[in-house]
């Protein structure tokens, strides 16, 4: 792959000393312009290796290029240009507006004590419009329906104006309408050519968004690459240890366990 946007080369991570690594030897590659997945049971070392792609956490071994440069050059303010995450859940702890939390995402971009302009202003009503609450931008953020509360902060996410959007689980406690309507959205920002970062233990999800897929099982890499040579009957099978198939009919995709 020529010139990846985000590359990971041959990290391992373990919490504590002389403990079994969460992460092992693990790369993978990122191009602009595509959803990537990382698809693993409950404990595979998703989170942790999100963490460790946005600089959080500094891997035992190897290193993490972005935009060919060594994350560890980068300062937490470049950081917040480059990429924006998207959490299982954050609460709202104070009554921030809806338009208000949002501007919260302009930080990488004001000094310390500098307030948000108006193109700060506009380019959260515009992130609003994106993800359709822009009715509700007067709203106090933490009166928000389940649904909408998702839709926000991946709103505050594109705020930030990211090269690459990360999202841990974005569905993981979604009913299945909002659910849908955050996999419309994803769709439209990749047709926008926005670069997304996923976790999730939902295949089908993984499936049904996906350009390249990577699964991850005990913090080894078992598979990575397109997702259509990745998300396979017997690769799923292999990942989560019971009978999986995987129905492909025109551009819906189903991924179910077989008994």
């Amino acid at each position: 792959m020529a010139n990846p946007l985000l590359e990971i080369q041959d990290i391992s991570y373990r919490y504590r000393m002389n403990t079994t690594p969460v992460l092992q030897n693990l790369s993978m590659s990122i191009e602009k312009g595509t959803v990537n997945t990382i698809l693993g049971p409950n404990g595979a070392g998703k989170s942790t290796l999100l963490d460790i792609c946005l600089g959080w956490k500094e891997p035992e071994t190897g290193r993490i290029l972005l935009n060919q440069h060594d994350i560890t050059s980068f300062s937490r303010r470049q950081m917040g240009r480059w990429m924006s995450l998207v959490p299982q859940d954050e609460q709202v702890r104070f009554e921030y507006t809806v338009l208000e939390y949002l501007l919260l995402g302009r930080a990488p971009y004001l000094s310390q004590l500098e307030m948000p302009g108006p193109e700060d202003v506009d380019i959260a009503r515009r992130a609003l419009e994106k993800v359709g609450l822009q009715h509700l931008q007067e709203r106090p953020a933490s009166k928000l329906s389940g649904g909408e509360h998702q839709l926000l902060m991946i709103a505050r996410a594109l705020v930030q104006e990211p090269h690459i959007l990360v999202l841990d689980e974005p569905t993981s406690r979604l009913d299945p309408g909002n659910r849908q309507r955050v996999v419309n959205l994803l769709k439209t920002l990749l047709s926008h050519g926005v670069t997304i970062l996923f976790t999730t233990h939902d295949p089908t999800l993984a499936a049904d968004i996906s350009t390249h897929a990577l699964l991850l099982k005990q913090g080894k890499v078992l598979h990575s690459g397109p997702e259509e040579k990745v998300l396979t009957s017997s690769n799923l099978s292999q990942l989560y240890g019971i009978n999986m198939e995987v129905l492909r009919r025109e551009d819906k995709t189903i991924v179910f366990s077989t008994h």
